[in-house]
């Protein structure tokens, strides 16, 4: 997992390139987190693990983008269910009925990058960490560092 430069918005930005094994994720120390999700194959066999690893890590927020984008949100809403409904654990800051793991998908790379510095939120819980999953083949670090930039000078 890389730290990326900077903090937007008061929130530090950490990328992690998975290919086949969410072990790196595994063995991150995340607090206060939301996850930008990157995947374009909905048929990624490491979906439901990453999902579930995410939720017993905490995650306050998840947003989803890529050709995926759709499913993903879907796979974090399923998996929050089956944990509610077969009591598995659910993050720590899940104490009512009223606490939900809030989950959004965007066609639009620029507009989900944007969304999860500037409009995730949740309100018990002030996020002070961006983590990026990317799934895909393709790296997109330089795209994201170039959004970043271009929100901070843009003072979003």
């Amino acid at each position: 997992m890389k730290c990326l430069p900077g903090k937007l918005n008061g929130r530090q930005l950490f990328y992690l390139k998975i290919e086949e094994s969410v072990d790196a994720l595994r063995a991150a120390q995340l607090d206060n987190w939301v996850l930008l999700v990157i995947e374009d194959n909905a048929e990624n066999p490491i979906l439901w693990e990453f999902a579930n690893l995410c939720i017993e890590k905490h995650l306050l927020y998840m947003v989803a983008v890529g050709l995926a984008g759709s499913e993903i949100d879907d796979l974090f809403d399923f998996a929050i269910l089956e944990r509610e409904f077969d009591h598995y654990s659910l993050p720590k800051w899940m104490k009512s009925d009223n606490d939900v793991l809030m989950t959004a998908w965007f066609d639009d790379f620029e507009e989900a990058v944007w969304f999860i510095f500037n409009s995730a939120y949740y309100e018990d819980h002030v996020i002070d960490t961006v983590l990026i999953v990317n799934l895909t083949r393709e790296s997109r670090e330089a795209d994201i560092a170039q959004l970043i930039s271009k929100f901070e000078e843009m003072k979003l």
